[in-house]
Protein backbone atom coordinates (compact mmCIF):
# COMPACT_ATOMS: atom_id res chain seq x y z
CA UNK A 1 0.00 0.00 0.00
CA UNK A 2 1.71 3.41 -1.22
CA UNK A 3 2.28 5.70 1.63
CA UNK A 4 2.57 8.91 -0.36
CA UNK A 5 6.52 9.15 0.92
CA UNK A 6 7.85 11.92 3.06
CA UNK A 7 8.92 15.44 2.76
CA UNK A 8 11.90 15.15 5.83
CA UNK A 9 12.76 12.02 7.81
CA UNK A 10 10.23 11.14 9.28
CA UNK A 11 7.50 13.13 8.62
CA UNK A 12 4.82 11.79 6.61
CA UNK A 13 3.42 14.23 3.23
CA UNK A 14 0.55 15.39 3.87
CA UNK A 15 -2.09 14.58 0.87
CA UNK A 16 -4.95 16.25 0.02
CA UNK A 17 -7.27 16.32 -3.16
CA UNK A 18 -4.62 18.39 -5.55
CA UNK A 19 -2.39 14.91 -4.71
CA UNK A 20 -5.39 13.16 -7.08
CA UNK A 21 -6.91 15.80 -9.26
CA UNK A 22 -5.29 18.12 -11.86
CA UNK A 23 -4.03 21.89 -10.78
CA UNK A 24 -6.69 24.16 -11.60
CA UNK A 25 -9.65 21.40 -10.20
CA UNK A 26 -12.69 23.21 -9.31
CA UNK A 27 -14.23 20.55 -6.73
CA UNK A 28 -18.02 20.80 -5.84
CA UNK A 29 -19.11 18.09 -2.92
CA UNK A 30 -22.82 18.71 -4.17
CA UNK A 31 -25.72 16.49 -5.52
CA UNK A 32 -28.37 17.74 -7.48
CA UNK A 33 -31.71 17.70 -5.52
CA UNK A 34 -34.92 15.10 -5.89
CA UNK A 35 -34.05 12.58 -8.59
CA UNK A 36 -32.40 14.30 -11.13
CA UNK A 37 -29.22 13.08 -12.52
CA UNK A 38 -30.24 9.89 -11.88
CA UNK A 39 -29.83 9.94 -8.14
CA UNK A 40 -31.68 10.01 -5.05
CA UNK A 41 -31.35 13.13 -2.89
CA UNK A 42 -33.59 14.21 -0.02
CA UNK A 43 -31.05 15.98 1.85
CA UNK A 44 -32.09 19.41 3.21
CA UNK A 45 -30.40 22.51 1.39
CA UNK A 46 -29.18 23.39 4.67
CA UNK A 47 -27.21 19.97 5.51
CA UNK A 48 -26.39 20.76 1.55
CA UNK A 49 -24.39 23.81 3.08
CA UNK A 50 -22.53 21.92 5.22
CA UNK A 51 -21.46 18.97 2.73
CA UNK A 52 -20.25 21.09 0.12
CA UNK A 53 -18.08 23.22 2.53
CA UNK A 54 -16.11 20.14 3.83
CA UNK A 55 -13.91 20.08 1.14
CA UNK A 56 -12.39 23.18 2.06
CA UNK A 57 -10.29 21.61 4.75
CA UNK A 58 -8.58 18.41 2.45
CA UNK A 59 -8.43 20.39 -1.12
CA UNK A 60 -4.71 21.53 -1.11
CA UNK A 61 -3.28 24.07 -3.46
CA UNK A 62 -3.87 22.92 -6.65
CA UNK A 63 -7.83 22.43 -6.05
CA UNK A 64 -10.78 25.33 -5.60
CA UNK A 65 -13.44 24.54 -3.73
CA UNK A 66 -17.27 25.83 -4.77
CA UNK A 67 -19.48 26.33 -1.64
CA UNK A 68 -22.51 28.27 -1.42
CA UNK A 69 -23.19 31.76 -0.06
CA UNK A 70 -24.04 31.26 3.29
CA UNK A 71 -20.62 29.66 4.24
CA UNK A 72 -18.62 32.64 3.86
CA UNK A 73 -20.77 34.68 5.95
CA UNK A 74 -18.85 36.63 8.14
CA UNK A 75 -20.39 34.78 11.48
CA UNK A 76 -19.70 31.33 10.26
CA UNK A 77 -16.60 32.24 8.53
CA UNK A 78 -14.79 33.97 10.87
CA UNK A 79 -15.71 31.05 13.19
CA UNK A 80 -14.23 28.50 10.81
CA UNK A 81 -11.21 30.24 10.43
CA UNK A 82 -10.62 30.69 14.28
CA UNK A 83 -10.13 26.70 13.88
CA UNK A 84 -8.06 26.20 10.59
CA UNK A 85 -6.09 28.60 8.66
CA UNK A 86 -7.15 30.98 6.23
CA UNK A 87 -9.27 29.14 3.14
CA UNK A 88 -10.52 31.88 1.07
CA UNK A 89 -8.33 32.01 -2.08
CA UNK A 90 -9.36 28.93 -3.36
CA UNK A 91 -13.20 29.38 -2.98
CA UNK A 92 -15.99 29.97 -5.81
CA UNK A 93 -19.06 30.91 -4.23
CA UNK A 94 -22.65 30.62 -5.67
CA UNK A 95 -24.49 32.90 -5.80
CA UNK A 96 -26.76 33.72 -2.89
CA UNK A 97 -30.32 33.36 -4.86
CA UNK A 98 -28.98 29.66 -3.80
CA UNK A 99 -29.87 29.43 -0.28
CA UNK A 100 -31.69 26.87 2.31
CA UNK A 101 -35.03 28.60 1.17
CA UNK A 102 -35.09 27.05 -2.04
CA UNK A 103 -35.28 23.62 -3.04
CA UNK A 104 -36.24 20.84 -5.60
CA UNK A 105 -36.25 21.18 -9.42
CA UNK A 106 -35.75 25.30 -9.47
CA UNK A 107 -32.94 24.51 -7.03
CA UNK A 108 -31.19 22.32 -9.56
CA UNK A 109 -32.04 24.99 -12.30
CA UNK A 110 -30.17 28.09 -10.28
CA UNK A 111 -27.48 26.01 -9.60
CA UNK A 112 -27.01 24.69 -13.31
CA UNK A 113 -26.64 28.42 -14.05
CA UNK A 114 -24.69 29.36 -11.63
CA UNK A 115 -21.85 26.34 -12.73
CA UNK A 116 -21.82 28.31 -16.33
CA UNK A 117 -21.55 31.50 -14.90
CA UNK A 118 -18.42 30.32 -12.93
CA UNK A 119 -17.08 27.33 -13.72
CA UNK A 120 -14.26 26.56 -16.29
CA UNK A 121 -14.54 24.09 -19.00
CA UNK A 122 -12.99 20.68 -18.26
CA UNK A 123 -12.24 21.86 -14.45
CA UNK A 124 -15.40 20.83 -12.59
CA UNK A 125 -15.58 17.84 -10.51
CA UNK A 126 -19.45 17.48 -8.67
CA UNK A 127 -19.92 14.87 -6.11
CA UNK A 128 -22.70 13.54 -8.36
CA UNK A 129 -22.53 15.79 -12.16
CA UNK A 130 -25.65 17.11 -13.54
CA UNK A 131 -26.28 15.22 -16.72
CA UNK A 132 -27.56 18.46 -18.32
CA UNK A 133 -26.27 18.94 -22.08
CA UNK A 134 -25.87 22.82 -21.66
CA UNK A 135 -23.18 22.08 -18.75
CA UNK A 136 -21.56 18.59 -19.98
CA UNK A 137 -18.33 20.56 -20.99
CA UNK A 138 -17.37 21.59 -17.69
CA UNK A 139 -16.60 18.72 -16.63
CA UNK A 140 -13.45 17.32 -16.36
CA UNK A 141 -14.46 13.30 -16.36
CA UNK A 142 -17.22 12.09 -17.97
CA UNK A 143 -20.31 12.87 -15.85
CA UNK A 144 -21.65 9.88 -17.29
CA UNK A 145 -19.02 7.54 -16.02
CA UNK A 146 -19.19 8.90 -13.17
CA UNK A 147 -23.07 8.20 -12.69
CA UNK A 148 -22.65 5.08 -13.73
CA UNK A 149 -20.58 4.52 -11.36
CA UNK A 150 -22.24 5.31 -8.27
CA UNK A 151 -25.56 3.80 -9.57
CA UNK A 152 -25.34 0.30 -7.05
CA UNK A 153 -26.93 -1.55 -9.79
CA UNK A 154 -24.05 -1.76 -12.15
CA UNK A 155 -21.38 -2.73 -9.25
CA UNK A 156 -21.61 -6.27 -11.19
CA UNK A 157 -20.30 -5.56 -14.04
CA UNK A 158 -16.80 -4.73 -12.68
CA UNK A 159 -16.81 -5.90 -9.19
CA UNK A 160 -16.49 -9.89 -8.62
CA UNK A 161 -19.62 -11.71 -7.80
CA UNK A 162 -18.18 -13.43 -4.71
CA UNK A 163 -17.62 -9.74 -3.42
CA UNK A 164 -21.27 -8.79 -3.78
CA UNK A 165 -24.11 -9.89 -1.71
CA UNK A 166 -26.82 -11.83 -3.54
CA UNK A 167 -29.41 -10.18 -5.38
CA UNK A 168 -32.85 -11.16 -5.33
CA UNK A 169 -34.36 -8.56 -7.92
CA UNK A 170 -34.47 -5.45 -9.48
CA UNK A 171 -37.40 -3.24 -10.40
CA UNK A 172 -36.95 -0.34 -13.25
CA UNK A 173 -38.86 1.91 -10.45
CA UNK A 174 -40.52 2.50 -7.56
CA UNK A 175 -44.14 1.58 -9.40
CA UNK A 176 -42.76 -1.75 -10.53
CA UNK A 177 -41.99 -2.35 -7.17
CA UNK A 178 -44.81 -1.22 -5.28
CA UNK A 179 -47.20 -3.60 -7.58
CA UNK A 180 -45.00 -6.44 -8.02
CA UNK A 181 -46.74 -9.32 -6.23
CA UNK A 182 -43.61 -11.58 -6.11
CA UNK A 183 -42.75 -13.67 -3.19
CA UNK A 184 -39.47 -11.68 -1.57
CA UNK A 185 -36.98 -13.39 0.68
CA UNK A 186 -36.78 -12.06 4.07
CA UNK A 187 -34.94 -10.42 5.88
CA UNK A 188 -33.54 -8.36 2.71
CA UNK A 189 -32.32 -5.13 2.02
CA UNK A 190 -34.36 -2.62 -0.34
CA UNK A 191 -32.38 0.04 -1.98
CA UNK A 192 -32.64 2.94 -4.00
CA UNK A 193 -29.73 1.94 -6.42
CA UNK A 194 -28.20 5.38 -6.52
CA UNK A 195 -28.30 7.50 -3.51
CA UNK A 196 -26.15 8.99 -0.75
CA UNK A 197 -26.33 8.72 3.25
CA UNK A 198 -28.58 5.66 3.61
CA UNK A 199 -31.62 7.60 2.07
CA UNK A 200 -32.76 4.98 0.08
CA UNK A 201 -31.95 2.09 2.05
CA UNK A 202 -34.16 0.00 3.84
CA UNK A 203 -33.45 -3.37 6.11
CA UNK A 204 -36.86 -5.47 5.64
CA UNK A 205 -37.58 -7.61 8.44
CA UNK A 206 -41.10 -9.18 7.58
CA UNK A 207 -43.67 -8.15 5.18
CA UNK A 208 -44.92 -5.34 7.29
CA UNK A 209 -41.49 -3.86 6.62
CA UNK A 210 -41.51 -4.51 3.13
CA UNK A 211 -44.96 -3.42 2.34
CA UNK A 212 -43.59 -0.01 4.32
CA UNK A 213 -41.00 0.40 1.79
CA UNK A 214 -42.96 -0.35 -1.14
CA UNK A 215 -44.89 2.48 -0.25
CA UNK A 216 -42.47 4.65 0.99
CA UNK A 217 -40.34 3.92 -2.79
CA UNK A 218 -43.65 3.61 -4.78
CA UNK A 219 -43.07 6.97 -6.62
CA UNK A 220 -39.41 6.78 -7.17
CA UNK A 221 -38.60 6.54 -11.04
CA UNK A 222 -34.99 5.15 -9.79
CA UNK A 223 -33.82 1.74 -10.09
CA UNK A 224 -35.28 -0.28 -6.95
CA UNK A 225 -33.32 -3.31 -5.67
CA UNK A 226 -33.81 -6.36 -3.43
CA UNK A 227 -29.94 -7.87 -1.92
CA UNK A 228 -29.78 -10.40 0.54
CA UNK A 229 -29.44 -8.97 4.78
CA UNK A 230 -26.17 -9.55 5.91
CA UNK A 231 -25.74 -9.78 9.17
CA UNK A 232 -22.32 -8.52 9.36
CA UNK A 233 -19.80 -8.15 12.28
CA UNK A 234 -18.53 -5.31 10.82
CA UNK A 235 -19.83 -2.15 8.39
CA UNK A 236 -16.63 -0.03 6.99
CA UNK A 237 -15.88 2.61 4.82
CA UNK A 238 -12.74 2.30 2.90
CA UNK A 239 -11.26 5.54 1.17
CA UNK A 240 -9.13 5.40 -1.73
CA UNK A 241 -7.44 7.79 -4.33
CA UNK A 242 -6.63 7.32 -8.28
CA UNK A 243 -4.45 10.22 -9.07
CA UNK A 244 -4.92 11.73 -12.37
CA UNK A 245 -1.47 10.94 -14.07
CA UNK A 246 -2.09 7.22 -15.13
CA UNK A 247 1.72 6.60 -14.05
CA UNK A 248 1.03 7.41 -9.97
CA UNK A 249 -0.20 4.30 -7.96
CA UNK A 250 -3.71 4.18 -6.94
CA UNK A 251 -3.63 4.04 -3.05
CA UNK A 252 -5.64 3.41 0.44
CA UNK A 253 -6.23 6.60 2.17
CA UNK A 254 -7.99 5.08 5.06
CA UNK A 255 -11.09 3.21 6.71
CA UNK A 256 -13.66 3.78 9.03
CA UNK A 257 -16.28 1.93 10.81
CA UNK A 258 -19.47 2.85 10.10
CA UNK A 259 -22.22 3.83 12.55
CA UNK A 260 -26.08 2.88 11.05
CA UNK A 261 -29.60 2.87 11.95
CA UNK A 262 -32.39 -0.34 12.21
CA UNK A 263 -32.89 1.11 8.68
CA UNK A 264 -29.77 1.21 7.24
CA UNK A 265 -29.58 5.18 7.17
CA UNK A 266 -25.85 6.63 7.84
CA UNK A 267 -25.33 7.92 11.35
CA UNK A 268 -22.00 8.78 11.84
CA UNK A 269 -18.62 6.89 11.87
CA UNK A 270 -15.39 5.72 14.14
CA UNK A 271 -12.13 6.32 13.18
CA UNK A 272 -9.38 4.90 15.10
CA UNK A 273 -5.37 4.42 14.87
CA UNK A 274 -5.37 1.39 15.16
CA UNK A 275 -6.66 -1.58 12.66
CA UNK A 276 -9.08 -3.99 14.71
CA UNK A 277 -11.12 -5.03 11.80
CA UNK A 278 -10.24 -8.49 10.79
CA UNK A 279 -9.58 -9.52 7.01
CA UNK A 280 -9.04 -5.48 6.16
CA UNK A 281 -5.73 -6.03 4.35
CA UNK A 282 -7.57 -8.64 1.95
CA UNK A 283 -10.30 -5.74 1.22
CA UNK A 284 -7.62 -3.43 0.76
CA UNK A 285 -6.10 -6.23 -1.54
CA UNK A 286 -9.44 -6.78 -3.30
CA UNK A 287 -9.56 -3.34 -4.20
CA UNK A 288 -5.75 -2.50 -5.47
CA UNK A 289 -5.75 -5.59 -7.21
CA UNK A 290 -8.89 -6.26 -8.66
CA UNK A 291 -11.33 -3.22 -8.03
CA UNK A 292 -9.90 -0.03 -8.88
CA UNK A 293 -7.41 -0.91 -11.80
CA UNK A 294 -10.75 -1.33 -13.55
CA UNK A 295 -11.92 2.07 -12.67
CA UNK A 296 -8.91 3.59 -13.54
CA UNK A 297 -9.17 1.33 -16.88
CA UNK A 298 -12.63 2.82 -17.93
CA UNK A 299 -11.46 6.38 -17.33
CA UNK A 300 -12.54 7.56 -13.98
CA UNK A 301 -9.68 8.90 -10.95
CA UNK A 302 -10.21 11.19 -8.59
CA UNK A 303 -11.44 10.44 -4.45
CA UNK A 304 -14.05 7.65 -3.48
CA UNK A 305 -14.99 5.18 -1.29
CA UNK A 306 -16.92 1.82 -0.73
CA UNK A 307 -18.68 0.39 1.82
CA UNK A 308 -17.83 -3.04 2.93
CA UNK A 309 -19.33 -5.73 5.18
CA UNK A 310 -17.68 -8.66 6.82
CA UNK A 311 -18.88 -11.09 8.40
CA UNK A 312 -18.13 -13.87 11.24
CA UNK A 313 -16.71 -16.23 8.70
CA UNK A 314 -14.76 -13.36 7.07
CA UNK A 315 -16.89 -13.11 4.19
CA UNK A 316 -16.28 -10.01 2.07
CA UNK A 317 -19.33 -7.89 0.62
CA UNK A 318 -18.82 -4.96 -0.87
CA UNK A 319 -22.71 -3.57 -0.49
CA UNK A 320 -21.73 0.60 -1.94
CA UNK A 321 -20.16 2.08 -4.39
CA UNK A 322 -18.94 6.51 -3.70
CA UNK A 323 -16.99 7.40 -6.84
CA UNK A 324 -16.73 10.73 -4.76
CA UNK A 325 -15.80 12.31 -1.48
CA UNK A 326 -18.01 10.86 1.81
CA UNK A 327 -19.08 11.81 5.23
CA UNK A 328 -15.58 10.73 6.33
CA UNK A 329 -13.41 11.44 3.55
CA UNK A 330 -11.75 14.87 5.63
CA UNK A 331 -11.69 13.05 8.59
CA UNK A 332 -9.29 10.22 6.89
CA UNK A 333 -7.28 12.88 5.53
CA UNK A 334 -6.32 14.17 8.72
CA UNK A 335 -5.50 10.52 10.35
CA UNK A 336 -3.63 10.14 7.53
CA UNK A 337 -2.25 13.74 8.05
CA UNK A 338 -1.35 12.81 11.51
CA UNK A 339 -3.99 15.85 12.55
CA UNK A 340 -6.00 13.54 13.87
CA UNK A 341 -3.95 11.25 16.46
CA UNK A 342 -7.19 9.91 18.69
CA UNK A 343 -9.95 7.76 18.17
CA UNK A 344 -13.35 10.21 17.02
CA UNK A 345 -16.46 9.40 16.19
CA UNK A 346 -18.11 12.04 13.62
CA UNK A 347 -21.46 13.45 13.51
CA UNK A 348 -23.70 16.08 12.77
CA UNK A 349 -24.58 18.71 14.92
CA UNK A 350 -26.21 22.11 15.95
CA UNK A 351 -26.03 24.92 18.13
CA UNK A 352 -28.06 27.73 18.90
CA UNK A 353 -27.20 31.08 19.97
CA UNK A 354 -24.83 34.12 19.68
CA UNK A 355 -21.04 34.54 18.36
CA UNK A 356 -20.05 35.32 21.61
CA UNK A 357 -21.90 32.34 22.84
CA UNK A 358 -20.26 30.00 20.71
CA UNK A 359 -16.34 31.55 20.92
CA UNK A 360 -17.20 30.75 24.36
CA UNK A 361 -18.45 27.19 24.73
CA UNK A 362 -17.66 25.54 21.95
CA UNK A 363 -14.25 26.96 20.12
CA UNK A 364 -12.49 26.10 23.43
CA UNK A 365 -13.20 22.69 22.66
CA UNK A 366 -11.40 22.48 19.64
CA UNK A 367 -8.03 23.56 20.49
CA UNK A 368 -5.13 23.54 23.13
CA UNK A 369 -3.23 21.01 23.62
CA UNK A 370 -4.09 17.55 21.39
CA UNK A 371 -4.54 15.75 24.80
CA UNK A 372 -7.27 18.24 25.67
CA UNK A 373 -9.10 18.40 22.66
CA UNK A 374 -12.55 17.18 22.93
CA UNK A 375 -14.35 18.21 19.01
CA UNK A 376 -12.80 18.93 15.49
CA UNK A 377 -14.99 20.86 13.31
CA UNK A 378 -14.17 20.78 9.53
CA UNK A 379 -17.53 22.86 8.39
CA UNK A 380 -19.73 25.44 9.68
CA UNK A 381 -22.57 27.73 8.60
CA UNK A 382 -25.48 29.75 10.69
CA UNK A 383 -28.65 30.02 9.85
CA UNK A 384 -31.01 32.82 11.95
CA UNK A 385 -29.01 32.39 14.85
CA UNK A 386 -28.33 28.71 14.37
CA UNK A 387 -25.19 27.62 13.63
CA UNK A 388 -24.77 23.86 11.56
CA UNK A 389 -21.57 21.85 11.35
CA UNK A 390 -19.72 18.52 10.98
CA UNK A 391 -17.49 17.58 13.86
CA UNK A 392 -15.10 14.91 15.39
CA UNK A 393 -15.71 14.19 18.94
CA UNK A 394 -12.52 12.71 20.16
CA UNK A 395 -11.84 10.22 22.75
CA UNK A 396 -9.48 7.84 24.40
CA UNK A 397 -11.53 4.96 25.68
CA UNK A 398 -14.78 3.52 24.83
CA UNK A 399 -15.95 4.00 28.48
CA UNK A 400 -15.72 7.39 28.38
CA UNK A 401 -17.98 7.95 25.01
CA UNK A 402 -21.18 8.47 26.99
CA UNK A 403 -19.55 10.93 29.53
CA UNK A 404 -18.11 13.19 26.47
CA UNK A 405 -21.92 13.09 24.62
CA UNK A 406 -23.28 14.50 27.63
CA UNK A 407 -20.67 17.12 28.51
CA UNK A 408 -21.36 17.95 24.85
CA UNK A 409 -25.17 18.11 24.99
CA UNK A 410 -24.91 19.84 28.60
CA UNK A 411 -23.19 22.99 26.53
CA UNK A 412 -26.00 22.99 24.06
CA UNK A 413 -24.86 21.18 21.21
CA UNK A 414 -28.18 19.03 19.50
CA UNK A 415 -27.23 16.03 17.31
CA UNK A 416 -29.67 13.33 16.72
CA UNK A 417 -26.54 10.79 16.44
CA UNK A 418 -25.07 11.66 20.06
CA UNK A 419 -28.64 11.05 21.36
CA UNK A 420 -29.24 7.83 19.78
CA UNK A 421 -25.74 6.87 20.47
CA UNK A 422 -26.27 7.84 24.19
CA UNK A 423 -29.86 6.07 23.88
CA UNK A 424 -28.39 3.13 22.84
CA UNK A 425 -25.27 3.23 24.85
CA UNK A 426 -23.48 2.07 21.74
CA UNK A 427 -20.10 2.13 24.06
CA UNK A 428 -18.55 -0.92 21.99
CA UNK A 429 -16.48 1.15 19.38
Amino acid sequence: MNNHGTDKPGRVKKISLSDFFPAGTEYFYAFPAGEDSEFFNRVPPWKEEIVAARTLICAGEGVKVAVFANTLRSTAWNLINLLHSDLKSRVLVLPECINSKVKGKKRNRLMVAALREFATEKKLVMAQPFLNKEIQNYFQIDPSLSVWFNDKKNMPEYIPAKYLPRRYDCFPNGAEFFRTEEEITLPCVVKVSSSSSGDGVLICHSETDLEKAKKKFRHLKNDIIIEEYIKCLFNIGVQFGIPYQKSSPIEIIGHNQQLVGQNGEYLGAVITKNNTVPHLEKVYDILLKTILPDVRRRGWYGVGGYDVLIDKDGRICFIDSNLRMTAASVYLFMVKNREIKRPVITFTGSYYGTVADFKKKIVPLCGGRATEDKLRIIALTENDGSFHFNAAMFYDSPEEIPRQIRSLLKIGIKSKVLKRLLKNKLTNV
